[in-house]
């Protein structure tokens, strides 16, 4: 299940790089901007990291029906009651907290103005928000434990931003 989704990942990736490049390419050069190499490799990174993230929430077809959830915790509950606590339950709570770390730890560090914790959630609960609000248009669930999780994966990502900054500053 999950070699499928990141084969998936990967693929859109592919795809969607080589357009990055040349829209970035083109960017700079009418700007005049100088390239700032470690600069370039983080917002390439934060593009790929968006692409995969849109592509496993709203591009991927699931077998369902739009839907909207919005008792938090209801979902999490019924997948941690389950006499059955499966592996499948397992991987979609980890999931949802852990794709999310990576927004938590790039949004600082590819935008200074962004180094503040409540600009990094407030953006951060924007997209989550749009992401689940989109769901519902495309046949998926819209759930607020999944914002509940994702958020939670943001505050985990921020967390490991400021230890990064506080490990780097002290040496």
């Amino acid at each position: 299940m999950i070699d499928y989704f990141l084969l998936q990942a990967l693929t859109f990736c592919a795809i969607a790089a080589p357009f990055y490049i040349l829209a970035r390419f083109i960017f700079l050069r009418v700007k005049k901007t100088p390239i700032n190499i470690k600069r370039e490799i983080l917002l390439f990174i934060f593009f790929e990291y968006i692409v995969v993230v849109i592509s496993q929430t709203l591009l991927v077809y699931q077998h369902s029906v739009g839907r909207v959830q919005l008792v938090p915790f209801h979902t999490i509950m019924n997948y941690v009651n389950r006499k059955n606590f499966t592996q499948n339950v397992f991987i979609n709570l980890v999931i949802n907290v852990a794709i999310f770390v990576p927004l938590g730890t790039l949004l600082p560090l590819a935008w200074k103005k962004l180094r503040a914790f409540w600009k990094v959630f407030l953006s951060a609960s924007a997209f989550i928000i749009i992401i689940e609000f989109l769901q519902y248009f495309v046949g998926r669930a819209s759930d607020i434990d999944d914002y509940i999780l994702n958020i939670l994966g943001v505050i985990i990502g921020y967390i490991l931003y400021k230890l990064y900054t506080w490990i780097t500053k002290s040496n």
